[in-house]
């Protein structure tokens, strides 16, 4: 997904990697976590972002996102930077370049 596409989405986005890193995310995704853009490190566990209870489970359904099973949506806790959480849906969105998996775009909407 192009950048400036990737920006207009009206929602919290990720770029979730075939490794299950973040590379990118959206304006809205650093507002609804409470992060400035260089909080956010290089290289970054996508279920890094989660409740540390949870991320056994969100890296089990980011492996069935990532081989392609994006039919269902998830919930999961996701902890913001100053240390509190919130409840939210995550809906994966398989990204194909040549019928080939290169990215995930992990949408996220507050429960």
């Amino acid at each position: 997904m192009s950048q400036s596409m990737f920006e207009s989405v009206p929602h919290t986005a990720f770029e979730v990697d075939d490794k299950g890193r973040v590379p990118s995310y959206n304006f809205h995704a650093l507002r609804f976590l409470g992060y400035q853009p260089q909080e956010l490190p290089q290289g970054l566990s996508f279920v890094d972002l989660m409740v540390p209870g949870e991320r056994r489970e969100a890296s089990r359904q980011l492996k069935r996102w990532l081989g392609g099973d994006c039919e269902k949506a998830w919930s999961h806790t996701l902890q913001k930077a100053d240390g509190s959480t919130v409840e939210a849906v995550l809906e994966g969105v398989p990204c194909l370049r040549s019928g080939r998996l290169v990215a995930l775009t992990v949408n996220v909407y507050a429960e």
